[in-house]
């Protein structure tokens, strides 16, 4: 019965210390989503919104996913016997969430964490794919069982202060795009507004309004329709000066430079200049940080025209020292287990990328080797880091410039 339920919802509940949102040492994540789920059958409200609140507080947010990460200690043999994993976590506490808050951002987000993971369309083990998939229908059922049936607009609007808001039909607005959507499909699309079309006029209207409004049909614009609408802003811009300082939105990114034969073949001159004499190889080095778990991440490091990569996998190109700076710079042992952060890299001709599904948090290094083939003066422009799907997540190097010269004056 429900009174028995609650009873003993209540009576876990101060075992695992959760009555006021806080935890104890028995307290889990795993554990406490089960429990918000039992709270809400038995509408015992009190031990949900105090459950609700520990299991929010846990959340590590980016702007488009949200994870639950835990960990049950650095025994390993307790994680197996608990069939322990990340992504377990993350679909137990989205079928509490759906449950006891749907309406919350976090069942979005943590949905969207969930596909982050994925790899060839499926997770790690039988135990995240089962926990997945339950967490996705409970989705579905509460949210995509009803097919869609609306149609979208996006509005561009620049005298803001004058519109009424609350019709269909919008004055002075342009349609930017328009689409119908009818039955569950993967429907996409798109449309850019150039930036000089939005800075037209600016001055008198002061800004300009971006609106996104849906409807069933033009004879009652006050009803929207079954079914969820999904969108996305986004901005892609190029800064106008080339001298660029550091930022962090999610990545803190550093780079040298350093001699990989000679080490008075590199200097760092006054103001930042790096001296480098002509033929010399040089080890660039980056550095990536990161404080919560990021997905699909490419570090990119554009190099300075008078420099050209070098494959060490290439017969003759570079001496062993190239390879031994190719790389994290991790010593391993030769486990299978022992990998480096990146699944994949390229050496191109003016840039060096390296690529993760998945970034766990801390610091990463990536190094490689490139010559100094012309003298002169020359810019890099900054290494950068960013979600590949997720672009708002990036971080980025201070600018560099770089003077390739015969001699390294002392």
């Amino acid at each position: 019965s429900k009174d028995q339920l609650r009873k003993e919802v209540e009576a876990l509940s101060e075992r695992l210390g959760t009555h006021g949102g806080t935890a104890t040492s028995c307290w889990n994540l795993e554990s406490a989503a089960f429990l918000l789920m039992a709270a809400n059958l038995c509408d015992c409200n009190k031990v949900a919104v105090a459950l609700l609140r520990a299991i929010c507080n846990h959340a590590h947010e980016t702007a488009e996913t949200a994870t639950f990460p835990t960990s049950y200690g650095d025994d390993h043999a307790a994680k197996l016997l608990m069939i322990h994993s990340n992504q377990r976590t993350d679909a137990i506490v989205l079928m509490a969430l759906i449950l006891a808050s749907p309406q919350s951002p976090l069942v979005v987000k943590t949905m969207m964490g969930l596909f982050a993971h994925q790899k060839k369309g499926r997770w790690s083990n039988t135990q995240e794919n089962v926990w997945a998939l339950l967490a996705i229908d409970s989705y579905f059922q509460m949210f995509e069982k009803v097919a869609p049936d609306f149609e979208a607009r996006v509005l561009l609007l620049r005298e803001v202060g004058d519109a009424d808001l609350e019709g269909w039909t919008v004055p002075s607005a342009v349609l930017a795009l328009q689409h119908s959507f009818s039955s569950h499909n993967a429907d996409r699309v798109e449309a850019e507004v150039p930036m000089s079309y939005l800075k037209e006029h600016q001055e008198d209207s002061g800004s300009t309004m971006v609106i996104v409004a849906r409807h069933r049909s033009e004879d009652n614009p006050t009803d929207a329709g079954p079914g969820r609408l999904y969108y996305r802003l986004g901005l892609t811009y190029a800064p106008r000066d080339l001298e660029l300082d550091p930022l962090n939105v999610g990545f803190e990114v550093t780079r040298t430079y350093e001699a990989l034969e000679d080490p008075s073949h590199v200097r760092k001159l006054e103001g930042g200049v790096w001296q480098v004499k002509a033929g010399c190889l040089v080890q660039v080095r980056l550095g990536m940080t990161n404080t919560a778990r990021r997905y699909h991440v490419a570090l990119v490091d554009k190099l300075p025209a008078g420099f050209e990569p070098v494959n060490p996998e290439l017969s003759g190109m570079a001496p062993k020292l190239s390879k031994k700076a190719m790389g994290d710079g991790a010593v391993r042992e030769q486990c299978w287990w022992s990998r480096p952060w990146y699944q994949h890299q390229n050496l191109r001709d003016e840039r060096v990328e390296a690529f993760a599904s998945l970034l766990r948090p801390g610091h990463h290094s990536y190094s490689y080797t490139a010559r100094a083939t012309s003298l002169g003066d020359f810019v890099a422009p900054p290494a950068s880091a960013e979600e590949m799907y997720s672009p708002e997540i990036f971080g980025r190097s201070s600018t560099a410039k770089v003077k390739v010269t015969s001699t390294i004056s002392l």
